[in-house]
């Protein structure tokens, strides 16, 4: 179970718009072929419970923090470690499901479509250290999506960007981990039909059982 907590902010022509709270929850599962060591295939879903761009209430967007479809993936992850280095890859592709929006007399279809993305990185952990410095590159490419305004349909068409990272964390305990992420999608491309975005995250993982 992931939550997210965000502030986002923008400027346009002198304007600035600024707004926070929760993200959308997710729900992953993860199963571990007993031949295969260090390689997972998963699945998520996303949850839309937060605000998204289809019924936003704010100048700029800047409280569209969810991806207001439920979307669900599949994919697999694994990781290959050499002494201090490890090297992780990963591929998932995801279908986000049509949903109806009714906001100030205004009905708004959006459309099902379909995505994937593919994850590249390396990570770095000193000799005995509980600390890891990573990178990683993910190219993510969204099919084109129809949304239908009271009744009238406009088509969209696909994006693509690509989300450079480097982040760090530390193992507290076997239970408990705290990182770091920034993440940067002006570096790399080509890029198309999308905004571009800078991060920073704070996570905190803990485990049971």
């Amino acid at each position: 179970v992931s939550v997210k907590y965000q502030n986002r902010n923008r400027e346009l022509n002198g304007t600035e718009a600024n707004d926070s709270g929760w993200n959308d929850i997710g729900l992953s599962q993860a199963f571990q072929p007993s031949s295969m060591d260090r390689f997972w295939i998963f699945n998520n879903l996303n949850i839309p419970t937060a605000t998204s761009v289809y019924d936003s209430r704010t100048s700029m967007g800047v409280d569209a923090r969810g991806t207001g479809t439920y979307l669900t993936s599949v994919g697999a992850f694994g990781i290959h470690n050499i002494k201090e280095w490890d090297f992780i890859y990963s591929s998932e592709i995801h279908h986000s499901f049509k949903r109806t929006f009714n906001s100030n007399s205004t009905k708004t279809e959006v459309g099902s479509f379909w995505g994937t993305s593919l994850t590249g990185g390396v990570g770095y952990i000193p000799w005995r250290s509980k600390a890891r410095y990573g990178f990683a590159l993910s190219p993510r490419l969204e099919g084109a999506k129809t949304v239908t305004i009271d009744g009238q349909r406009n088509p969209g068409r696909e994006s693509l960007v690509w989300d450079t990272s480097v982040n760090f964390s530390y193992t507290i305990n076997v239970y408990n981990a705290i990182g770091l992420n920034y993440t940067d999608q002006t570096i790399f491309g080509p890029v198309k039909n999308t905004m571009l975005n800078r991060a920073i995250s704070f996570q905190f993982q803990t485990r049971w059982l």
